[in-house]
């Protein structure tokens, strides 16, 4: 990926709550591929990693972050 579209992306990101549909959908598979690579492809393992981060999250306060797990969570759970 290009400089220009990773500082795209992390804007994306960071901005999470204000992007539209298309943007959150993209953002969404972009992290949860990011999960399934760490979890050697297993999904299961990947559903439970991004539960417990989102726990996780919720206790320090990322609720942006935390939107955009339970999106995931929602969309492929």
């Amino acid at each position: 990926m290009g400089r220009t579209k990773s500082r795209v992306l992390e804007k994306q990101l960071l901005n999470y709550i204000n992007e539209d549909a298309e943007v959150k959908e993209k953002c969404r598979n972009y992290i949860f591929n990011i999960y399934l690579l760490k979890n050697d492809d297993d999904y299961h393992a990947t559903i439970e990693h991004i539960t417990a981060d989102l726990v996780t999250l919720e206790h320090i306060e990322q609720y942006e972050t935390c939107a955009m797990l339970n999106d995931i969570l929602n969309d492929f759970a």
